[in-house]
């Protein structure tokens, strides 16, 4: 019975490969992290908008209240 056998370059890029990808899966993540901890604090950061502007005041929730 023959066993299947991977060249030792087919192993090696596939490990390459996968610790690649989550490297960049890490970075995205640490990326989009500081973007919503910016925003959190009241900064509004529109991809289209360069340089970055300086904090917006958001105003504050309005509440409806309907007649009964």
């Amino acid at each position: 019975m023959e066993f299947l056998v991977l060249e030792p370059f087919v192993v090696g890029f596939g490990i390459a490969f996968t610790t690649l990808m989550a490297l960049i899966g890490v970075t995205a993540g640490i990326v989009l992290a500081g973007i919503a901890e910016e925003e959190k604090a009241g900064a509004r950061l529109l991809w289209a908008e360069w340089p970055l502007p300086g904090k917006v005041e958001v105003p504050g929730k309005v509440e409806l209240r309907l007649a009964a």
